[in-house]
C-alpha cells in the first residue's frame, strides 16, 4: 500500500519514539532523512527505470556533436538506440576505443557505440546527421519528494531504516546513538544492498563495457 509523505513521517516518529513536542527531530530534518532514504534505496537497488519518458530518455542529437549531458537524475544507461535505426548502440569505454584505434575521435558517421563518463554520454563515431537518441535508464527520484515516494510501495517501510540511521547520527545528547544507527544501517543494507563506491562503480562500468556481448543485431 502506498504511504504518503505524511504517513511516512508519522511512522518514523513512532519508531523513533519522538511523538511529543518539542520534537527531537523537527519535521524539516526528519522529512529530509526520509527523502534521502528513498534516494539511497533507489540507487542501491536500481528501483527506478525509465523508458520512453522524454525528460530522462530522449536526447536530441546534433550533427557534429558527439557528447551529451544526461538528465542529472540519470546515473545509468541500460540501452541506447538512434531513432529510426534497427540496432542498439554497443556499450564501450574510452580505454577500449584507445586500445583499438588512435583516430576513433575523428571518425564520423552513424553512431554505433557509446560510453559514459559521469552523466555525459559520448557517441562513437561522431554523428553526421541530426536525430534523436532513445534511452532506457536507471535514475534517482525527484527531490524534494511529492506527496509520496516514487519507488514501489513494497519498499516504503523498509526504506525508513535509512532515515532512522541518519536520525541517530544527529550530534545531540538526546539523539546521537551510533549503535542504533549501525543496526538500522545493517537492516537497510539487507533490504537494498551495499552502497556502490564511486571508484568501484567506474571500474565496473569499464569492465561491463569490455565484457558485454555485441547486441548490434538485437531489435529495440
Amino acid at each position: 500500500m502506498t504511504m504518503t509523505k505524511v504517513e511516512l513521517l508519522a511512522a518514523a516518529r513512532l519508531t523513533l519514539k519522538d511523538t511529543a513536542t518539542p520534537y527531537l527531530w523537527d519535521d524539516t530534518e526528519l522529512t529530509g532523512y526520509i527523502q534521502d532514504a528513498e534516494m539511497e534505496a533507489a540507487f542501491r537497488a536500481d528501483l527506478l527505470e525509465s523508458d520512453g519518458v522524454a525528460t530522462y530518455c530522449t536526447v536530441a542529437v546534433v550533427a557534429g556533436t558527439a557528447t551529451y549531458t544526461l538528465n542529472a537524475l540519470v546515473y545509468e544507461v541500460k540501452r541506447a538506440r538512434i531513432a529510426g535505426e534497427g540496432q542498439h548502440l554497443i556499450r564501450t569505454s574510452r580505454d577500449k576505443l584507445d586500445s583499438t584505434s588512435t583516430v576513433w575521435e575523428d571518425e564520423t558517421g552513424t553512431p554505433r557505440e557509446y560510453y559514459l563518463t559521469g552523466n555525459s554520454l559520448r557517441l562513437v563515431p561522431n554523428p553526421t546527421a541530426n536525430g534523436s537518441l532513445n534511452l532506457v535508464v536507471h535514475r534517482l527520484p525527484v527531490s524534494p519528494m511529492g506527496t509520496s515516494p516514487e519507488i514501489s510501495p513494497l519498499h516504503h517501510r523498509r526504506m525508513l531504516d535509512y532515515a532512522y540511521k541518519l536520525a541517530y547520527l544527529k550530534r545531540d545528547a538526546d539523539t546521537y546513538d551510533p549503535i542504533k544507527a549501525m543496526d538500522f544501517d545493517r537492516l537497510f543494507t539487507e533490504s537494498f544492498g551495499i552502497r556502490r563506491d564511486a571508484r568501484l562503480q567506474t571500474r565496473q562500468l569499464k569492465h561491463t563495457a569490455i565484457e558485454m556481448k555485441d547486441t548490434a543485431s538485437e531489435q529495440w
